[in-house]
């Protein structure tokens, strides 16, 4: 009978570390995803007898992320490129070759902040911002009606029932660029709309485009919301680790995952697998 090397199986994330899978995923999701910063776990955990210093964590974060996490974003990274379309709401870039779309629930907010309030924060009626929010609110009126549609026959319906409203919103915004105003957020609400407009109109040429980025916002939220508590990452290491781990986070949201049990699978899995050579 042929030898067979026993399956043996990593008790620890690290050499020499007491790190186990169950931890560092405790960590990152209560940093990821509840928003919990490094220096409050460092005291919660000393609340509790155990002195794990921020630094530590820090750089257990780093090394899970680069040691084990890395395929798996490099693999969602590599899904996504083969995407035709892609949401996004990071700093802007040059790119060629990008069909670029704008986001119509952007301009209806800038027509929010032009309309005038009373003295008890109440709109006061008959302002420029709210017709031009009105005029948004057309367009997402059509889209919620056409959403269950396939593609094909959502393009079509905007061309019949979109592309009408917004010849009339680019007149209207026309006429009123044209008229003086004090109202500095209303300037740069028509302004923006006017030199926007040919990517605001790119949702006319393709029905799986979507005419507001809010769903893309509503999962980078985590992102913009956690970083206020924890202001600034301390060295281009650390970033590219939150990088990684809030990319799995919340594509582990998306698919119906708790995201605990998630983490703790993959550092329970990884360092028993040569993850590293598998495509």
């Amino acid at each position: 009978m042929p030898l067979v090397a026993p399956r043996i199986c990593r008790s620890t994330l690290f050499p020499h570390s007491l790190a186990s899978a169950s931890l560092v995923a405790g960590i990152l999701y209560k940093k990821y995803d509840m928003g919990i910063p490094l220096a409050r776990q460092e005291r919660e955990w000393y609340r509790l007898g155990l002195c794990l210093y921020r630094s530590t964590m820090a750089n257990w974060v780093i090394r899970s992320s680069e040691e084990y996490l890395l395929p798996i974003y490099e693999r969602i990274h590599q899904e996504l490129l083969g995407c035709e379309i892609l949401h996004g709401d990071e700093t802007r870039i040059q790119l060629d070759g990008i069909c670029r779309a704008l986001c119509w629930s952007h301009v209806r907010r800038y027509y929010i902040d032009s309309i005038p309030l009373d003295s008890r924060g109440k709109e006061i009626s008959g302002s420029k911002g709210a017709e031009g929010r009105e005029w948004c609110d057309r367009l997402f009126q059509i889209e919620k009606n056409l959403k269950a549609l396939p593609s094909e026959k959502r393009l079509q319906k905007r061309q019949e029932l979109s592309r009408p409203v917004l010849e009339g919103f680019w007149a209207w915004v026309e006429e009123a660029s044209a008229k003086y105003t004090a109202n500095e957020f209303l300037k740069t609400a028509l302004t923006y709309a006017t030199n926007q407009r040919k990517y605001l109109e790119t949702f006319l040429e393709d029905g799986r485009i979507p005419s507001s980025n809010n769903d893309c916002e509503t999962s980078i939220r985590p992102f913009a919301t956690g970083r206020k508590a924890w202001l600034f990452a301390d060295s281009p290491a650390g970033a590219r680790a939150s990088g990684i781990v809030y990319t799995l986070v919340e594509t582990a949201k998306l698919n119906h995952l708790d995201v605990f049990d998630y983490l703790c699978y993959l550092l329970e899995s990884l360092p028993d697998l040569d993850h590293r050579n598998q495509s």
